[in-house]
């Protein structure tokens, strides 16, 4: 799709990496929130430099996830996008990162 290829080709290979298989979470601590028994543990991607965290209630399950995105990460959607139901989806992200690689693609050899 020609509309996604135009919202992926500014964005930095890492970010492509992270939207293609997901990211690669780090435990950078855990916090206790001051007032309550909760606890907040907070990650970070090693590929991306995204931040997560992730807030537990005093029954250990988790209450409320935030993400803290590194500059340049987040697509944006015109209104019209929208109307469209336009979305970037994973095959999209696939075919950039094939089309950056180009000729440099090596051939499979079953190993």
């Amino acid at each position: 799709m020609k509309w996604a290829q135009d919202r992926l080709e500014g964005l930095e290979d890492e970010f492509l990496e992270c939207r293609w298989i997901k990211h690669r979470w780090v435990k950078l601590g855990i916090y206790a929130v001051p007032g309550t028994r909760g606890f907040i543990a907070k990650f970070g991607c090693s590929v991306c430099d995204c931040e997560r965290y992730d807030e537990f209630g005093s029954d250990f399950e988790i209450v409320r996830r935030r993400y803290k995105h590194p500059s340049g990460y987040l697509v944006t959607y015109s209104e019209h996008d929208r109307e469209k139901g336009r979305r970037l989806r994973r095959a999209d992200v696939t075919e950039q990162i094939v089309r950056r690689l180009g000729a440099k693609l090596p051939v499979w050899r079953g190993d």
